[in-house]
């Protein structure tokens, strides 16, 4: 073989290599789904515990998100509110809200925790991530459109959740990035009075 046809070949593997990475990518074989989890520090526990979907936190109980994404991304947490959703994070401007995937992403930080107030209820948490940050009205903006999308039966970018039970994966909510590189994945929980 001379040096043409070895140049030749060598060209044709890292071709075929490259589209076997770049296929394994895409087809899930490498992590590209967003995870969202929540932990809860309960009143006067020294250490946090993983909530599942579902589960009840009482009013004074703590606590924060940890979000893994699968390429960097900006992490907004809201609530749903009238007549727009309540931002929750990032609540000042110049709040670093941008994630990376060597690491969790903790909100609001890996030191601290959110506090329930007294308003029991059902908590419902919205985590859009976006690979673009993105303005308070864009940010409103695509929430409202997802919820259209949900209300009319359109399904919104992939979200999913595990079976129900206790299996381990009903602790996690997995999602994927639309054609715009956007998600949005959802967390509720229960808010009680204090246990007496």
């Amino acid at each position: 073989m001379n040096a043409q046809q070895q140049q030749r070949r060598t060209g044709i593997a890292a071709i075929t290599l490259a589209t076997i990475l770049s296929f394994g990518t895409m087809s899930g074989c490498a992590p590209s789904l967003i995870t969202l989890q929540v932990q809860a520090l309960p009143a006067g526990a020294s250490a946090p515990i993983r909530l599942e979907l579902d589960g009840r936190l009482h009013s004074g109980d703590q606590y924060r998100l940890e979000v893994h994404v699968p390429r960097p991304a900006y992490v907004y947490v809201m609530q749903p509110g009238n007549p727009q959703p309540k931002i929750l994070f990032p609540q000042q401007a110049g709040q670093d809200n941008r994630a990376t995937p060597t690491a969790p992403f903790y909100v609001p930080s890996l030191e601290q925790f959110m506090a329930l107030d007294n308003q029991v209820g059902t908590e419902r948490l919205i985590v859009v991530v976006s690979v673009q940050p993105l303005s308070t009205e864009a940010l409103h903006k695509f929430v409202k459109e997802q919820d259209v999308m949900t209300s009319r039966g359109t399904d919104p970018p992939p979200e999913t959740i595990g079976p129900t039970g206790k299996d381990p994966t009903r602790y996690v909510v997995k999602g994927a990035f639309d054609a715009q590189q956007r998600a949005i994945l959802r967390f509720s929980f229960q808010h009680e009075r204090p246990q007496s």
